[in-house]
């Protein structure tokens, strides 16, 4: 602030601390929208209000990755983040899966969006764009997204398919705490 007595690194120190206290706000309020209401979400997400504010809580804690202070904020929560809020994201929602065959080019540019160009401003972009920048800034989600992706492509192999690939699932998130 111009004409103040406060130096940079007070301002920046002070400006730390507010973040540190928001980030777990941010952390806690994704993980209500992502698990508590999991069986809308879907609806939840045709709201532009709460689709905008999953979008801007991502984008939050993606930029407070690129701050490396932060980063052991993010961290400690990340097996939570992944599994209950990117990769309840990233799944292929009722109108994807209508579009995969009714609408492919629509399906496959989503999806080019999604993995690759990160240009629509949507929850799943977001989600995904977190999630690399967590496996590039943080020792183990990749690991456990590669874990996650394996066990799901044996488990729908198999003919228990659903309910073998649930307890699966299950034993995968229990374990998230070794990541």
């Amino acid at each position: 602030v111009y004409g103040s007595k406060f130096t940079k690194e007070t301002t920046a120190s002070a400006f730390f601390g507010l973040l540190s206290s928001v980030l777990p706000l941010a952390f806690n309020d994704l993980i209500w929208v992502c698990t508590e209401n999991y069986d809308a979400l879907e609806q939840s997400l045709e709201c532009e209000c709460t689709k905008q504010l999953i979008t801007n809580l991502l984008k939050f804690l993606s930029n407070a990755l690129s701050e490396g202070k932060l980063v052991p904020l993010i961290d400690s929560s990340k097996s939570r983040l992944i599994s209950e809020v990117i990769l309840v994201l990233l799944r292929a929602t009722k109108e994807e899966q209508r579009q995969l065959t009714e609408e492919p080019q629509e399906f496959v540019s989503l999806a080019l969006d999604t993995c690759e160009n990160h240009t629509s401003e949507i929850p799943k972009t977001e989600a995904a764009k977190l999630l690399m920048k967590m496996c590039s800034r943080i020792e183990g989600p990749l690991h456990f997204v590669a874990t996650f992706c394996c066990e799901a492509i044996r488990c729908s192999c198999a003919e228990e398919g659903e309910a073998m690939f649930k307890l699966s699932l299950i034993h995968i998130c229990r374990c998230r705490r070794a990541i």
